[in-house]
């Protein structure tokens, strides 16, 4: 017998102590390990105790459970096929704002003024624009309408088509910045922190991590550029994007630096065999 936990640390985690704590004497395995790189590394002995196997994401995250008898393994990204999409590389700049109010709220309207500012030099450009969901939509197109900038919108169903074409890219930093980078498009990483964030982060969480982007975090290098907390503004923001849009050497160092993210995930999702192997 097993049981098969899925992400949700908050809730997966005090799960299986207390399916210990009643008695479960079979097998505990935890798909998607908690980022204790970034923080919560208290959880690294907890979930030593309890789990029979931690499956993870990215393969770094293995050594941080070096010290402790629990078996890691790297079970591959479910992203990865992203690398196997057709490119057909376009004069468009893509826009990835966010999926969250407050993210939308302090960063999209500086990645939509240096939008327009290279629009204005390069009145080709397209600027297409990604809704992370329809309900973040109102909210999108205000700030469009505020910026009175010429641009499309491109629901969630169509990411994949700006992932196919996108020249250059401004995104919010999260997810998708992988996605990105498994698409080879140089991107500049952007996210507005408040003074009370970052307070909380520095003193509380006590987060150093060299960066933010799981990009740069998993090269441990800058390859994409961080845009963070009072670094993001445009009068920084707009010349780098100015010149990743014109030099063609920069944009081709990067992408070839992408494929070096490619052979770090591999192209197999190995999930299923490792908990197999463990379960029976």
């Amino acid at each position: 017998k097993a049981v098969i936990l899925i992400d949700y640390p908050g809730f997966n985690l005090r799960l299986e102590a207390s399916l210990r704590k009643k008695g479960y004497r079979g097998k505990l395995i935890h798909y998607v390990a908690p980022s204790v790189w970034a923080w919560g590394k208290k959880r690294i002995p907890k979930m030593a105790q309890h789990l029979d196997l931690l499956l993870t994401l990215f393969p770094f995250e293995k050594k941080y459970f070096a010290s402790t008898s629990l078996s890691v393994e790297y079970a591959g990204h479910p992203l990865t096929q992203l690398a196997l999409l057709p490119r057909k590389e376009e004069p468009l700049l893509a826009i990835f704002p966010g999926s969250r109010k407050a993210e939308i709220e302090r960063t999209f309207p500086i990645q939509l003024e240096s939008a327009k500012k290279l629009q204005t030099l390069h009145p080709t450009l397209t600027i297409g624009i990604s809704s992370a969901s329809k309900e973040i939509e109102p909210l999108i197109l205000s700030h469009v309408q505020k910026a009175n900038i010429s641009c499309h919108l491109f629901p969630p169903d169509q990411k994949q088509n700006l992932l196919q074409c996108a020249k250059v890219a401004i995104a919010t930093s999260g997810t998708i910045t992988l996605e990105l980078a498994l698409c080879k498009i140089p991107t500049l990483v952007t996210y507005g922190v408040s003074l009370l964030d970052r307070f909380i982060v520095q003193n509380i969480l006590n987060i150093d991590l060299p960066f933010y982007c799981i990009v740069n975090i998993l090269l441990e290098k800058e390859v994409f550029p961080e845009f963070f907390g009072p670094n993001l503004q445009t009068d920084r923001l707009f010349p780098a994007l100015h010149s990743l849009w014109e030099e063609d050497a920069s944009r081709n160092a990067i992408a070839s630096l992408c494929e070096k993210v490619q052979k770090e995930l591999g192209t197999q999702n190995n999930a299923i065999n490792q908990i197999l192997n463990l379960a029976f």
